[in-house]
C-alpha cells in the first residue's frame, strides 16, 4: 500500500521464519497477521491517522496499542508488519511520517520503536516484518537524477534502525522499500534499489530481508526484468508481493494478479517462495483466490499479512477502515 503525499519452488530456497529455517515446498504456511501501523482506525473517519500512528504515539498511548496487540493475538494472529514512513524534516512532515534527517529517527521515535517491538514479543507474536517507506524527496521514484546525499540518509536510516530491531530479540524480516521494486522504465529507481540491496546484504546478509516488496498492479514482465538487474546473482530467498484485486476499474481479481506475477517471475527463474505482505482485511474471496492460484502455480506462500482495509475501500487506500484489526479467520481457516 503506497500512501500518496502531493509455486514452482526451488527446494533449497529458505528464509528464517519465527527463529527457524524452513525449506522447500514441504514447509507449511506459518500463521500470518496484520499490517499494524495505526491503532483502532474507525470506518467513518479516515483522517485520524495523525493521532493513531503506533510508533509516533506509543509513549503516550501504550495501553491502547498494547490492548490491540492482545486482541489480535487472541484471534490467532502471529505475525505483524510495520511501515516506517520517513522524510527529511526540512519538508515539514506530518506526524505519521517520521523525521529521518541525519540518517536516524529522533530519540523518542527510536525508544518507541524498541518498546513497541518488545511489547509485540512479550504478547507472543513470532515475527515482525519492518518496511521502510521513504516519501516526498526521500522517495527515489521522484528523483529526476541521482541524489547521493538523500541516498546516504536513507541507507544510514535503514542500517541504524535494523540494529535497533535486532536489539529487541524478536525474529524479523526487513523490507528495504515498500513497493519500491522498479520496472524497466525507472532507471534511477533501479540504481537506488541495486545500491541499497548490495549495501544491506554486504553487512547483514540475505536471510532477514526480502529486498523490495512488489506492487502486483505494476507491469509484471517489466518488473521481473528490472529485478534481474537489481539483484543479479545475489538473489533474495523470498519475495513480498502485495495484492488488492479489483481495487479500481480494470484491475484484475486476486487470483489473476497472483498468476500474472507468478508467470512473469517464473519466466525469469524467480522461483523463490512468497509472503503476501499486503491484502484486503479478513477477506474470504481473496483467500480463495490465493489458494486456487497456489494450487495451480505451485508457488509456495510462507505467510500472509492483511491490511486493515475492507474491499469496500472506505478510506481510499489510506490507514484503514477496520477498527482494531483483530479478525483473521477468513485467512486462518484456509491455512494462512
Amino acid at each position: 500500500m503506497r500512501i500518496k503525499i502531493l509455486v514452482m519452488v526451488v527446494a533449497v530456497a529458505s528464509l528464517t521464519v519465527g527463529g527457524r529455517v524452513v525449506q522447500g515446498q514441504a514447509a507449511a504456511m506459518a500463521r500470518g497477521g496484520t499490517n499494524f501501523n495505526f491503532w483502532n482506525m474507525p470506518a467513518t473517519d479516515c483522517e485520524v491517522r495523525e493521532a493513531r500512528h503506533v510508533i509516533y504515539r506509543y509513549h503516550t498511548n501504550k495501553a491502547e496499542i498494547d490492548a490491540s496487540l492482545t486482541a489480535m493475538y487472541a484471534q490467532g494472529q502471529r505475525r505483524l508488519r510495520l511501515m516506517l514512513w520517513h522524510w527529511n524534516s526540512v519538508n515539514g512532515v506530518v506526524a505519521w511520517v517520521l523525521r529521518s534527517d541525519g540518517g536516524a529517527f529522533e530519540p523518542q521515535i527510536q525508544a518507541n520503536l524498541v518498546a513497541f517491538l518488545a511489547a509485540v514479543k512479550e504478547t507472543g507474536f513470532e515475527e515482525v516484518v519492518i518496511a521502510f517507506a521513504p516519501v516526498g524527496t526521500n522517495q527515489p521514484w521522484w528523483w529526476a537524477e541521482w541524489r547521493e546525499d538523500v541516498y546516504q540518509e536513507n541507507w544510514n536510516l535503514v542500517y541504524a534502525t535494523t540494529q535497533l530491531i535486532k536489539s529487541v530479540g524478536i525474529p524479523y524480516v526487513i523490507d528495504l522499500g515498500n513497493e519500491m521494486s522498479p520496472t524497466n522504465t525507472h532507471t534511477v529507481m533501479k540504481q537506488y534499489a541495486a545500491k541499497l540491496w548490495n549495501n544491506f546484504t554486504y553487512w547483514e546478509g540475505t536471510a532477514r530481508t526480502i529486498g523490495f516488496s512488489v506492487n502486483s498492479s505494476a507491469d509484471a514482465v517489466s518488473l521481473a526484468a528490472a529485478l534481474s538487474e537489481v539483484y543479479a546473482w545475489n538473489r533474495p530467498v523470498a519475495f513480498d508481493v502485495h495484492f488488492y484485486g479489483l481495487l479500481w476499474a480494470g484491475l484484475p481479481d486476486d487470483y489473476t494478479l497472483f498468476m500474472t506475477v507468478h508467470n512473469a517471475f517464473k519466466a525469469r527463474g524467480w522461483n523463490q517462495p512468497w509472503m503476501i505482505g499486503e491484502t484486503y482485511y479478513n477477506d474470504s474471496a481473496a483467500a480463495d483466490g490465493y489458494k486456487r492460484a497456489m494450487a495451480r502455480s505451485g508457488r509456495r506462500v510462507k505467510f500472509l499479512l492483511q491490511w486493515p482495509l475492507s474491499r469496500a475501500n472506505q478510506c481510499g487506500n489510506y490507514g484503514g477502515d477496520s477498527g482494531v484489526p483483530k479478525w483473521f479467520d477468513a485467512y486462518s481457516s484456509r491455512g494462512f
